[in-house]
C-alpha cells in the first residue's frame, strides 16, 4: 500500500520548489496553522470508530460501524461550522493566529473530509484492497499538490493553498468510495435501516470514543505545539520555513507510515483472532521501517541547509537548517507510529490513551520552557523531547504484546 503514498508524494516533491515560487513564506505559514487546527480537530471527527470497522467478524456488522463513523464525521461538520459562526474570534485568539483569522472557515470542511476518509480506508484495509487505498493516496497527493499549483499560478495565496488541501480530499474520498461501493452498494443500503444494530454496535466499540477521541486530540495539539508556538513567539514567516521543513520531511513520512499502520493493524488483528504470535510482525516491521529511514537521515543531516537553498531558493535556505534539526525526530516517529496499532488490537486502548496525555504535557512543557531560547535551540529541545517519548511509546507497544501473548481478541468490544 505504501507504493501510491511514494507515487503521490515523489509528485508533491516536485511540486514544491514551484510552490515556494508562487506562495510567500508568511502565505504557507498561515495556510499550515489552518490545516494543522484541522488535522487536531479531524482525529476525532469519527469519534474513532474508524478504528472499529476491521474488528467485526462478520462484514455486515462492520458496515455498520462504517457508517456510525461517517454519522460522527457529519455531526462533527455541524458543531464545527456553529463554532466557526459564534466564535472565530476567540479562537484566533486562542491559538494566537490573528493573521490566520479569515481562513478558519476552511477548518469544518476539512474535518469533515478528513473523517470520511479515514472511515472509507478502514474500510477497504478491512477487505484487504491495499492497491485502491494505495492508489487513492496517490491521488490525493497529486490533487493537492496540483490544486495549490494552480491556485498558486493565478495568486490566490493561503485561499489557494488551503482550497488544493480540499481538492486533495475530494480526489482521494471519491476514489475509494467508488471502489467500496461498487460491489456492496446493497450491503451499504441495508445498513443504513438497521439502527438497533447500529445503536448495539455503537455500544459494543463505546471504549473507541471514551479513551480516543479527546487523547487524539491532546496528542495532535502535542505534536502542533512547536507550529504554534513559532508562529506567536518567532512570526508568520517562520513558521512558514518550519512549515516547509515539515512538508518535505515530516509529511511524507507520516503518510508512509499511516499507509503502513493501515495493513499492519488488519495483519495484526488476524493474527490475533487467530491466537497466532504477534511479536515477530512488530519486530519485522520496526527493523524495515528503521532501514528505510536511516538512508534519508543521513542524507538530511549531511546537506539538508543545501538541499532546501537549491531547491527551494535562498529565501527558504533556513528551512533546510529547520529539517535537519528536527530529522531525527521525524525518522523516530515514523518507526514508532505504525506500532501503535497494537495497542488497537489487543485491547490496550487506555495504555495509549495515556501516553497522549503524557506527551501532550510534556510537549507543553518542553514548548514553555524553550520558548524564550532562539529558534534553533527551541527545535532541538522539541525534537529531543520527541525522540525519547516515541521511544517510549515503541517501548510500551512491545511490552505491551508480550503480556497479552496467547490471549484471543476481546469479543466484548
Amino acid at each position: 500500500m505504501s507504493l501510491g503514498s511514494f507515487g503521490g508524494q515523489g509528485i508533491a516533491y516536485c511540486c514544491t520548489p514551484l510552490l515556494t515560487r508562487f506562495y510567500t513564506p508568511l502565505e504557507m505559514g498561515a495556510a499550515a496553522v489552518i490545516v494543522t487546527v484541522a488535522n487536531i480537530l479531524g482525529q476525532a471527527a469519527t469519534g474513532k470508530y474508524d478504528m472499529a470497522i476491521c474488528l467485526p467478524e462478520r462484514d455486515d456488522e462492520a458496515w455498520s460501524v462504517f457508517v456510525i463513523s461517517l454519522l460522527a464525521s457529519f455531526t462533527s461538520l455541524i458543531l464545527l461550522l456553529m463554532v466557526w459562526l459564534t466564535s472565530a474570534a476567540q479562537i484566533a485568539d486562542l491559538f494566537g493566529i490573528h493573521h490566520a483569522a479569515p481562513w478558519l472557515g476552511f477548518v469544518p470542511l476539512i474535518v469533515f473530509l478528513m473523517g470520511c476518509q479515514q472511515s472509507v480506508q478502514m474500510l477497504l484495509s478491512r477487505r484487504q484492497a491495499w492497491g485502491r487505498v494505495s492508489a487513492s493516496l496517490g491521488f490525493q497527493a497529486v490533487g493537492t499538490a496540483g490544486g495549490r499549483l494552480g491556485f498558486g499560478v493565478v495568486g490566490w495565496g493561503t485561499t489557494g493553498m488551503l482550497l488544493g488541501t480540499l481538492c486533495g480530499l475530494l480526489v482521494a474520498n471519491a476514489t475509494m468510495v467508488g471502489c467500496a461501493l461498487r460491489n456492496d452498494w446493497r450491503a451499504a443500503w441495508a445498513s443504513l435501516h438497521d439502527w438497533k444494530r447500529m445503536r448495539g454496535l455503537a455500544a459494543r466499540y463505546a471504549e473507541f470514543p471514551r479513551w480516543f477521541c479527546l487523547t487524539s486530540i491532546v496528542n495532535g495539539l502535542g505534536s502542533a505545539i512547536p507550529l504554534f508556538v513559532i508562529n506567536k513567539v518567532y512570526g508568520g514567516e517562520e513558521a512558514g520555513r518550519f512549515n516547509l521543513a515539515y512538508l518535505v520531511v515530516g509529511v511524507p513520512a507520516s503518510v508512509v507510515a499511516s499507509a503502513v499502520a493501515q495493513v499492519f493493524q488488519q495483519r495484526i488483528a488476524d493474527q490475533w483472532r487467530a491466537n497466532l504470535p504477534v511479536k515477530p510482525l512488530v519486530w519485522a516491521l520496526a527493523t524495515r521501517l528503521a532501514c528505510l529511514a536511516l538512508p534519508a537521515l543521513v542524507v538530511l543531516l549531511a546537506f539538508g541547509p543545501e538541499l532546501f537553498r537549491v531547491a527551494f531558493g535562498e529565501k527558504w535556505e533556513l528551512a533546510g537548517h529547520y529539517a535537519r534539526v528536527t530529522g531525527v525526530a521525524y525518522a523516530v516517529q515514523f518507526v514508532i507510529s505504525p506500532l501503535s496499532m497494537v495497542f488497537h488490537v489487543v485491547g490496550a486502548v487506555k495504555l495509549s490513551s495515556l501516553w497522549k496525555v503524557a506527551f501532550f504535557c510534556t510537549s507543553l512543557a518542553t514548548a514553555l520552557a524553550a520558548s524564550r531560547l532562539p529558534i534553533n535551540s527551541f527545535l532541538l529541545a522539541y525534537a529531543i523531547h520527541d525522540v525519547v517519548l516515541y521511544s517510549a511509546y515503541g517501548w510500551l507497544a512491545v511490552s505491551c504484546v508480550v503480556r497479552t501473548r496467547g490471549r484471543s481478541l476481546d469479543r466484548k468490544k
